[in-house]
C-alpha cells in the first residue's frame, strides 16, 4: 500500500484510535491501582501523522496499516524499578501479549547504549473483547511501554540531546553516557533498597515500643505508630469526644506531628509518653475548650493540642507565635497565639475555681 493510501487509512480510523486511547488509559490506571501499585504517571497518545509518514519512509515494507503496532501507544512510569514487573504481570494477564514484537531492552548486554524499559505490543483479550464497550476494537494493536521515574527522566534527555545509537555519540563522550546509565541504575536499586528498609522498620516499630520506647526516635512513622496503637492517647482522645459530645474520625489525620513534637526536643516514644501521662488531666480541659466548637475530632488530636498547651503553659506569647510560625499553621499567628493563651488562661481559671 502506498504511503498516500496509509496516510488516508490512518486519517479515517484515528477518531477510534483516540477513542480506545482513553479508555485504555482509565483501564490500565484502574488496574495497576487494584494491585495498590502507586505509580508516578500512565498517559497514553496516538501517532501523529507526521510521524507515521516519517516511519512509513523509514522502513518502506508497510503493506497496511494493521502491520504498524504503535499507532497507539500507552506509557506506564513507576517509582521503583522493581514495578515494572509487577505491572508487566498485569499486562500478561490482562491482555495477549504480541511476543515477536515485544521487548525487554532491560534484558540487553551491560554495555549497550541507553538506559532499559520493557516494552509490549499488545491487543485486547478475547474475555474483555466480549464485553459490549470493548467489542468494537477486535484485531487493534497497541504498544505499552512501562519504565521506572529514573528510567523515564534518562530516556528523555537522550531524546532531548539527538542521540539514538551508540555509534552516534562523540568518543569522548561515550564514557560520560555510560557512567551517567550507570548511576541511575545504581540509584534505581538504591531507592528500591530504602523503601524496603522503611517498610521493614515500620514493620518493628509495634514491638519496639511496646519493648524499649526510650530507643525509638521521633519521626513520622514512629508517631503514627503511637496514635494507632498507643492507650494513654486513646483514653485522653475519647474523653475529649466525650467532653465536647463529637465523634472520632478514624482515617489517618494529616497533621504534621513529629515536626511538632520536635519543635519541643522530645527524642523518643518514652519521652513523648511520659509528658501525655504528666499533662493528661490538663490537656483534657485545654482541648476541650480549645475545641469547643467542632463537629468533630480526628484519632490522635489531643497529641496535635499538646504543643499548643505546652507552649501556653510557659507563658511565653512569642515562642507560641514562633511555633506556629514553624510548623506553617494558619496565617495570623498572633491571633492563634492569643487564643491559645486565652483559652489557657480560662482552664487555669476553671482548674483554680475548681479547688477553691
Amino acid at each position: 500500500m502506498s504511503e498516500e493510501k496509509l496516510i488516508d487509512e490512518f486519517r479515517k480510523f484515528k477518531p477510534k484510535l483516540s477513542d480506545l486511547s482513553t479508555r485504555l488509559e482509565a483501564l490500565l490506571k484502574t488496574l495497576v491501582a487494584n494491585e495498590s501499585i502507586q505509580f508516578h504517571q500512565i498517559t497514553s497518545r496516538v501517532k501523529t501523522e507526521d510521524s507515521l509518514k516519517k516511519k512509513i519512509r523509514r522502513k518502506e515494507k508497510y503493506s497496511d496499516l494493521n502491520q504498524i503496532t504503535d499507532l497507539l501507544g500507552v506509557r506506564v512510569i513507576t517509582y521503583f524499578d522493581d514495578d515494572v514487573d509487577r505491572i508487566a504481570h498485569i499486562i500478561s494477564d490482562e491482555f495477549e501479549i504480541d511476543e515477536n514484537n515485544s521487548t525487554d531492552k532491560r534484558n540487553t548486554d551491560s554495555t549497550s547504549f541507553g538506559y532499559k524499559s520493557l516494552h509490549f505490543v499488545v491487543e485486547l483479550s478475547n474475555q474483555r473483547l466480549t464485553l459490549s464497550e470493548w467489542k468494537n476494537y477486535v484485531n487493534y494493536k497497541f504498544e505499552v511501554q512501562i519504565r521506572s521515574i529514573l528510567q523515564h527522566t534518562w530516556a528523555e534527555i537522550e531524546h532531548d540531546l539527538g542521540y539514538k545509537a551508540s555509534s552516534e555519540i562523540p568518543m569522548q563522550e561515550k564514557r560520560s553516557f555510560a557512567r551517567i546509565s550507570a548511576v541511575l541504575e545504581m540509584v534505581d536499586q538504591e531507592f528500591r533498597a530504602l523503601r524496603d528498609r522503611l517498610i521493614e522498620y515500620e514493620t518493628t516499630l509495634p514491638l519496639l515500643i511496646q519493648e524499649s520506647p526510650e530507643t525509638v526516635k521521633i519521626d513520622r512513622a514512629s508517631v503514627n505508630e503511637f496514635i494507632k496503637n498507643n492507650a494513654l492517647l486513646n483514653e485522653i482522645d475519647l474523653e475529649l469526644a466525650r467532653q465536647i459530645n463529637v465523634k472520632i474520625d478514624q482515617s489517618e489525620s494529616k497533621f504534621p506531628y513529629s515536626e511538632m513534637i520536635d519543635f519541643f526536643e522530645i527524642k523518643n516514644i518514652k519521652e513523648l509518653q511520659e509528658i501525655l501521662e504528666q499533662n493528661r488531666e490538663g490537656l483534657i480541659q485545654f482541648a476541650t475548650e480549645y475545641l469547643n466548637r467542632v463537629d468533630s475530632i480526628v484519632k490522635g488530636q489531643s497529641l496535635y493540642i499538646l504543643p499548643y498547651l505546652l507552649t501556653a503553659k510557659t507563658g511565653n506569647k512569642t515562642k507560641i507565635e514562633n511555633y506556629i510560625k514553624a510548623l506553617s499553621i494558619g496565617k495570623d499567628s498572633e491571633a492563634i497565639a492569643n487564643r491559645i493563651m486565652t483559652t489557657y488562661q480560662v482552664t487555669q481559671k476553671n482548674t483554680d475555681h475548681n479547688i477553691g
